[in-house]
């Protein structure tokens, strides 16, 4: 699975020397560009088992806000024919004493080609020592059922000797439509980062009560690479 702000685009920046973080703002673009075997986020297939390709493009108007879009083909997510899943982002990334970092996101989320899952989430994503995870989402139209969800992450991640990492999530959404169940998800990731802009991963997830939403739970694994600029 690749996706944007994630506990990913944190770690990584711990990599970067504390030099860097000093120095006087810089205005300039960043960005990623993935290639995934099979989307899948917070345990729920987006792309039906099929590959998918998703970008990111961030203007960073200083150290701490950016802003831009992310982008990604999806398939089988809903009765609506929605073909791809763009997000207009707005971020802040906060450094905190004690090794603890922050990037708090507002989304504007518009799918094509209906409008049936179009709405907003507010993310807060942080890392403490650069290991420990934790994440809040609120969405306020869950899998377009016009109504709200909050999703809790929390997350540990283990550098090996040399480039290899593993990462393991456990994740809760708490549903509010009386149409649907809250859930939980897990994810296990091995993650080869040969370079320090670029990552293979392997990865599978579970999710309980996965007979809902189309059946888009349940198990799945995938393989992905991602390059970040």
């Amino acid at each position: 699975m690749i996706l944007t702000s994630s506990f990913s685009a944190l770690a990584q920046s711990t990599t970067k020397s504390k030099d860097a973080a000093s120095l006087n703002p810089t205005f300039s673009a960043s960005g990623m560009a993935g290639l995934t075997s099979h989307f899948v986020y917070h345990g729920l297939s987006m792309s039906n088992a099929n590959p998918a390709i998703n970008a990111q493009l961030l203007l960073n108007m200083g150290p701490q806000f950016k802003f831009g879009f992310w982008g990604a083909n999806i398939a089988n997510v809903s009765n609506a024919d929605d073909n791809f899943w763009v997000q207009f982002q707005g971020v802040i990334a906060i450094e905190f004493p004690n090794q603890l970092k922050a990037n708090f996101t507002i989304a504007d989320h518009s799918y094509y080609t209906s409008q049936q899952r179009n709405g907003q989430t507010a993310t807060a994503d942080l890392i403490f020592r650069t290991k420990f995870l934790g994440q809040i989402e609120l969405n306020n139209n869950f899998e377009g059922s016009d109504s709200s969800s909050q999703h809790y992450r929390v997350g540990y991640l283990h550098r090996f000797k040399g480039p290899w990492f593993a990462v393991g999530h456990l994740g809760y959404t708490n549903e509010q439509s009386d149409a649907l169940n809250s859930f939980l998800d897990f994810q296990a990731e091995g993650i080869y980062q040969p370079l320090p802009n670029m990552k293979f991963k392997a990865g599978t997830t579970v999710t309980s009560d996965a007979g809902q939403l189309n059946g888009r739970g349940g198990f799945h694994y995938y393989f992905s690479s991602e390059f970040v600029f």
